[in-house]
């Protein structure tokens, strides 16, 4: 409420200014690029344990891509300060999205005889898929003081500068598919018995989170006046914003089936879900079958424990990088 407030105030000022000077209200179309923090170093993480991990007995397949490029838009009103200077108040959407599709499949077969006189053969098969989706929003505040470098009889170069609020929301979805497989063969003499642990699983995580952070942006921008009230605005700048308190809601429904004992005699199955709230944790995953340790996002309303766990911390998620507009400036 106090920041809806704060921004109700603020454009309330300006609109009074705008009135008794005159302003410039533009329109632009925006794509920004970014470097994603925890968010893409958790699916960098992702694709170097599958990578390492796609051999015998094992075989991956993952194009879960990172999330650098932001299409969106917004509107800056500005005001005139003095012969160079001016105010705008700027509203902004950006919006990031990645998905893709993670599968894999395990087959391993073994034999032993733990019994005298009886040998054992265990065959496991295993087959998962996953499609992982993350969407990022952000809506942006911003309050930007600028400077004309240049003013010519048809064009304005300028730079810019300003704090903003940035209100970020990411959603996760994730479908998955599970199938795992055991068979195992006792024979002794003639006598020849099976038994199954099968189980089967098909379900979706969803995960929803917001945070809030300060940020500012620097921009140069070039204004061409088409005619004494319409102007084709280019602009470029730099922003520095990370969101790094994230809270929301996990979901996780689950259907599955379960079958086991001599030739899978006795079954199960059920529909579970469950909801919790929490936050975003970011962390290092020790692998000793590699030696290496892989970056995880992890959902929980404590913090994961470090004795499982490397470098625990709550996610960041940056949109620090470059912003680059193209708009059309009303004067009134």
């Amino acid at each position: 409420m106090r920041r809806h407030a704060a921004l109700a105030i603020t454009a309330a000022i300006l609109a009074s200014a705008a009135a008794a000077r005159g302003a410039e209200l533009t329109l632009f179309g925006a794509l920004s690029l970014a470097g994603g923090g925890d968010l893409n170093r958790a699916v960098r993480g992702w694709e170097a344990y599958y990578s390492d991990h796609n051999g015998k007995p094992y075989s991956f397949a993952n194009d879960l891509g990172e999330m650098k490029w932001f299409p969106g838009g917004g509107a800056v009103l500005t005001i005139s300060l003095g012969k160079r200077f001016s105010l705008g108040l700027g509203g902004e959407f950006l919006r990031g999205l990645t998905s893709g599709t993670i599968s894999g499949s395990l087959k391993a077969s073994s034999s032993d005889s733990p019994v005298e006189g009886e040998r054992r053969e265990i065959l496991t098969e295993e087959t998962i898929a996953r499609r992982p989706s993350y969407e990022l929003k952000g809506i942006v505040a911003s309050l930007v003081a600028f400077y004309d470098l240049l003013v010519g009889r048809s064009f304005r170069a300028y730079l810019g500068a300003g704090p903003g609020l940035y209100f970020g929301t990411l959603d996760f979805r994730e479908g998955f598919e599970e199938d795992l497989k055991t068979t195992e063969v006792r024979t002794s003499g003639e006598t020849r018995r099976t038994f199954l642990n099968n189980y089967a699983a098909t379900g979706e995580e969803r995960q929803t989170l917001r945070a809030t952070a300060f940020g500012v942006i620097a921009l140069a921008g070039v204004e061409i006046l088409v005619s004494d009230e319409v102007r084709l605005v280019f602009e470029a700048g730099a922003r520095r914003a990370v969101w790094s308190a994230w809270k929301g809601t996990r979901t996780l429904s689950t259907t599955w089936q379960h079958s086991w004992g001599e030739n899978g005699g006795q079954s199960a199955s059920g529909n579970d879900t469950s909801t919790s709230d929490g936050r975003l944790w970011a962390v290092e995953a020790p692998d000793p079958e590699t030696g290496r340790s892989y970056d995880r996002l992890l959902f929980g309303a404590e913090s994961p424990s470090s004795t499982i766990w490397k470098n625990v911390r709550p996610a960041a998620i940056d949109l620090t990088g470059l912003s680059f507009r193209v708009g059309v400036g009303f004067r009134f």
